[in-house]
């Protein structure tokens, strides 16, 4: 049942076909708050935390940069989960890379109230 709602969750960061500007320096696509300001990853965040609330202390999200361009990795802490990590662009879409490829620093921009993560 489980991984059944984590499955879920994952399929609900479909891609979103919205663009971007150019982020000038200490933005990020253009915003100063991507998880508030960017529509598509607010949306995601609302359904990870509603749909999968069970497991939401498991999830979170980082951003960092892959060949010059912001990306927002969708990742997880759960110990009894089999996940691929995604890694998003400004838009939403879903980049073909491993969250590994990224060559910027990551930044941990939304993990749940409760979560049970903890980062370096």
């Amino acid at each position: 049942m489980r991984i059944a709602l984590l499955l879920l969750g994952l399929l609900a960061f479909a891609c979103d076909n919205k663009k971007c500007d150019p982020s000038p320096a200490g933005e990020a696509c253009g915003v100063a708050n991507p998880v508030e300001n960017l529509v598509w990853l607010r949306d995601r965040i609302t359904e990870l935390k509603t749909n999968n609330a069970e497991l939401a202390k498991y999830f979170y999200v980082q951003q960092s940069t892959y060949q010059g361009q912001t990306v927002f990795i969708f990742g997880n802490c759960c110990p009894f989960c089999d996940s691929i990590f995604l890694v998003r662009d400004c838009a939403g879409n879903t980049l073909d890379i491993a969250s590994g490829s990224v060559d910027g620093a990551t930044t941990v921009i939304w993990k749940a109230e409760n979560s049970l993560c903890t980062f370096p």
